[in-house]
């Protein structure tokens, strides 16, 4: 019986299913900014590892989580955020700088109402350049998930383009750490490695 018979896969996978085993979700909920008020406002905040500003608002007014039990909060009993202006483009870039990568966000007009919403997605790549997706939510209300698979992002950035007063509450951003690519000669090195592997247990199953 050979023991070391396994599925073929191409060295070059398995050498980056390798360098990605440190890659972990993280949901960023806001939960630590519920509030049993009608809402709280903010000119900008820090969470989960990342900074989120505003373009515009009203001075200490640029982001407004609506309260526990207020009928705007799409996630009750909980938070989420929205800008708190009209046409406002909201950006989110991790705090010490690094590269990140998006899975999703949850969004919702910013009252709940059930209207459908129009956002514009600017992500900003570390490597350079940039690329943009518009994306609608349904006329439901409650939070609908948007998934992106961004990796190597600097920030993100988004703006209603339709919907009610031009604004949408978010919340559940769910991020991994980008993993580097690595240097020609480690790469090098792992894949000889893995090779070294292999003809290891070729022999073994030849004696």
């Amino acid at each position: 019986m050979n023991l070391f018979r396994t599925r073929s896969v191409p060295l070059a996978a398995l050498a980056l299913s390798v360098l990605a085993l440190d890659a972990s979700a993280a949901v960023i909920d806001f939960d630590d900014m519920a509030t049993p008020y009608y809402a709280q406002e903010y000119s900008g905040f820090s969470s989960g590892g990342f900074d989120f500003s505003a373009s515009i608002g009203y001075p200490g007014e640029y982001f407004v989580v609506w309260g526990v039990d207020n009928g705007y909060n799409a996630d009750p009993g909980a938070a989420t955020v929205a800008a708190d202006y009209p046409n406002a483009v909201v950006t989110m870039a991790a705090s010490d700088g690094a590269a990140f990568n998006l899975v999703s966000i949850d969004f919702a007009d910013i009252y709940n109402s059930g209207t459908a919403s129009g956002l514009l997605f600017t992500f900003n790549h570390a490597a350079g350049g940039s690329s943009t997706r518009t994306l609608f939510t349904d006329a439901t209300r409650g939070l609908q998930t948007f998934v992106f698979d961004q990796v190597g992002l600097s920030s993100v950035s988004w703006v209603s383009t339709s919907g009610t007063v031009l604004s949408a509450q978010f919340d559940n951003v769910t991020t991994t750490a980008a993993v580097p690519v690595p240097e020609p000669t480690s790469a090098a090195l792992l894949a000889a490695g893995l090779v070294a592997v292999a003809g290891g247990a070729r022999l073994r199953r030849n004696r």
